[in-house]
């Protein structure tokens, strides 16, 4: 809430401030890669308890990463950004002129 513009703490007349605090971290989630190196991801939520009554969100990490499946792709099996890139082949792109069919999307690189 603002005050003579400055931020301020909000807190209703007879009501106790409650901060918020962390509950538990969530398990980790899928691989985002099969194999040449992904991440996983776990998660934590302010609910342990919610903030009330003007009380403080909670402060630090909401997110958690790691890495998986780091070892190599097997020979053979193409490049990571081509294979991201073909599932959009085909697909509606919304482009005045542009036939769906017509769509092929292509890694490209910069450097």
């Amino acid at each position: 809430r603002c005050h003579q513009g400055e931020c301020v703490r909000y807190r209703p007349a007879g009501l106790t401030p409650i901060d918020g605090q962390w509950g538990k971290w969530k398990p980790f989630g899928t691989c985002s890669r099969t194999c040449g190196g992904g991440i996983q991801q776990a998660f934590r939520e302010c609910d342990s308890p919610k903030p009330s009554n003007g009380g403080r969100y909670c402060t630090g990490i909401r997110v958690k990463y790691k890495s998986c499946n780091t070892h190599d792709c097997s020979p053979g099996s193409g490049d990571f950004r081509a294979e991201q890139c073909t599932e959009f082949n085909g697909k509606d792109i919304n482009l005045p002129g542009v036939p769906q069919w017509s769509t092929k999307w292509v890694p490209q690189y910069t450097g």
